[in-house]
């Protein structure tokens, strides 16, 4: 399988001592908090195996028809969402749920 092992796969960035001492998405997320640069350079990091993934995903077929990928919306794209939601109905509130939230 080509997917096997992909997930490990990134470039090294300018924060990487700060980063190793990171387990988590979440202390990934707490560390972007205090050093602002370093989302930047996470997302540029993992790019490359993005487009692997995707290239990867482009290939498989199903009953002759070809997988789809698509990049992932933009934090302005889904504030522009939420604005439009709202429009519909002020009772809704924007949470970010994790994985673990919901289980």
């Amino acid at each position: 399988m080509a997917l096997q092992g992909v997930g490990v796969m990134r470039e090294e960035v300018a924060h990487e001592s700060e980063l190793k001492r990171c387990c988590s998405l979440k202390s990934i997320r707490d560390m972007a908090k205090k050093i602002p640069e370093l989302k930047e350079e996470v997302l540029c990091s993992v790019e490359p195996t993005v487009e692997l993934l995707s290239t990867l995903i482009q290939r498989l077929k199903l009953k002759e028809h070809n997988f789809e990928s698509h990049d992932a919306a933009s934090e302005g794209d889904i504030d522009v969402l939420w604005e439009e939601v709202l429009k519909v109905g002020l009772c809704f509130v924007l949470i970010y749920y994790s994985v673990k939230c919901l289980c």
